[in-house]
């Protein structure tokens, strides 16, 4: 193994801020560039055409996709055991009092009777309308309970 010395190894980096000349390649773009500048014929411009901008583009029309009565309903659903869930930890929590826990089942009365409208809307033979009335009456029976005392301390 032959061992180099490290000034052998970092050469200095050539100067590159002198121009170079490549002969006739190297000015084949600059012919290019300046025969593409001047113009053709008497009278013509030597500019590009302008785009039109957006001045110009007329108004564009964004209709709304329409969301499925099913995907509203199951939706509202899933936001209403979401809440429920969320009242099943606080009513878990020794170190909660009932008071804190009141707004909570403010928000579950606000969407059960969103719900409530939803369903009255769909069809008796929809199995959805099935399960959001299940959602709806469980959270209807936590209501009454929790206002009827049920959770209070004796």
């Amino acid at each position: 193994m032959k061992i180099v010395s490290p000034q052998h190894v970092f050469k200095p980096a050539p100067d590159l801020s002198a121009k170079k000349t490549h002969g006739p390649a190297g000015t084949a773009f600059a012919d290019a560039l300046g025969k593409a500048m001047t113009p053709d014929g008497p009278g013509q411009k030597t500019s590009a055409p302008v785009s039109p901008g957006p001045a110009s583009i007329s108004g564009v029309q964004f209709s709304a996709i329409p969301v499925s009565p099913a995907v509203n309903t199951a939706e509202k659903v899933d936001r209403l055991l979401d809440l429920l869930e969320g009242y099943q930890r606080q009513l878990a929590d020794p170190g909660r009092s009932l008071k804190s826990i009141s707004p909570h089942l403010d928000q579950i009365e606000k969407g059960g009777r969103e719900l409530e409208k939803t369903i009255q809307k769909m069809d008796d033979a929809d199995g959805l309308k099935t399960i959001a009335q299940e959602a709806l009456i469980t959270a209807a029976a936590e209501v009454f309970k929790f206002n009827r005392g049920d959770y209070n301390p004796a």
